[in-house]
């Protein structure tokens, strides 16, 4: 995944009238292990991780958990056209 990928892929989640609740981002589960080997997936599925990793309970967004969460998508998604 590039970082202009991962760009979209934010611009995606923090775009709150997008439901991404039927996306399937199972393939995506354990991305932060050690062993959790580069993966397929669409921008629309790392939309709804970063959602979920990243999307505090009042709206906001923890930067922190971003810095965190950045690298791991770039070396672990492949992002299909």
């Amino acid at each position: 995944m590039t970082l202009a990928q991962f760009r979209k892929a934010f611009a995606i989640a923090d775009d709150k009238s997008i439901d991404l609740s039927n996306v399937d981002d199972n393939t995506l589960f354990g991305f932060g292990l050690a062993s959790f080997k580069p993966v397929p997936t669409t921008l629309s599925a790392v939309a709804k991780v970063i959602r979920h990793q990243a999307l505090q309970f009042n709206g906001q967004w923890d930067a922190e958990a971003l810095v965190e969460l950045t690298p791991l998508a770039r070396r672990k998604f492949i992002i299909l056209d």
